[in-house]
Order: C-alpha cells, then sequence, then structure tokens
C-alpha cells in the first residue's frame, strides 16, 4: 500500500513501514468508494489494509445487516 487518505478523503503518508502495526479500512476503503459498499471493501482489500471494519445494525424487526 503507497497512499492512504485519512476519513475526509486527504492524503497520509506512512514513513516508518517497518513498525509492527495492522491498518484498519473503516467502512471499507472509503476514500474512494461509497463507505460500507462491496466496492469499498474490494478496494481496501487490493490497496492492502490488514482489516476491515464493517458497521453491522439491527433492524426494527429484529434483523441484522451491514
Amino acid at each position: 500500500m503507497d497512499r492512504l487518505y485519512d476519513y475526509q478523503g486527504n492524503d497520509l503518508e506512512i514513513a516508518d513501514r517497518t513498525l509492527n502495526c495492522k491498518i484498519i479500512a473503516h467502512r471499507g476503503y472509503h476514500a474512494i468508494a461509497s463507505q460500507n459498499t462491496i466496492q469499498a471493501f474490494k478496494d481496501a482489500a487490493e490497496a492492502g489494509f490488514n482489516w476491515i471494519e464493517i458497521d453491522v445494525r439491527k433492524t426494527a424487526d429484529g434483523i441484522y445487516v451491514m
């Protein structure tokens, strides 16, 4: 992954790639695709994110959706 963006789409740079950390795509890679969409999840995987955070909600009739 060469480029990262914050939640507002601002470009971020990672100075030290030797750090032992994981990078999470919050709601997928929503800087380039609509958040919480299959495309945002695919884009995050292709960009090399280690994890993808997904919102799950409970509907009024008790069904969980994401």
